[in-house]
């Protein structure tokens, strides 16, 4: 079954954006656990991490949160207060950061889950020992 990408819906609100992409999570993640997305959230952090350290690269910042944000929605499909709670921290790493011109990118979240979702629909999953997916390919 071939899973759609997600679409960007204008003045969406951010519970009902959590929602889809959590929808979108089953659909591509079907077989993972709380504790496997749990571990996945912390790897991701530790990645959200190093690329703060990317000074001349601050998009790989907001591609991690990205990462963070859909296994957030992830975990949204065990338990909807850590779901939720880790969801809205991740947005508001996006609303209370500026640009260079004083520009908030809070209209930045969505873009970047919808590119890295769309992505993730395109490539191919492999299941590792511990519940979480690798994609299959470094290139992809």
């Amino acid at each position: 079954m071939e899973i759609k990408e997600l679409e960007t819906i204008n003045e969406e609100k951010l519970v009902n954006f959590m929602y889809r992409v959590r929808d979108k999570h089953q659909e591509l993640f079907k077989d993972v656990t709380l504790m496997s997305q749990i571990t996945k959230f912390s790897e991701e952090y530790n990645e959200m991490l190093d690329a703060l350290k990317l000074v001349d690269n601050p998009d790989a910042f907001y591609e991690e949160l990205a990462d963070m944000f859909i296994v957030a929605c992830g975990i949204l499909r065990f338990n909807e207060a850590l779901g939720q709670c880790l969801c809205k921290s991740v947005a508001d790493e996006f609303v209370y950061r500026v640009d260079e011109s004083g520009n908030d990118y809070s209209s930045v979240l969505a873009t970047k889950v919808i590119e890295k979702m769309n992505k993730n629909i395109k490539r191919v999953w492999s299941k590792t020992k511990d519940g979480n997916y690798k994609h299959v390919s470094s290139y992809n």
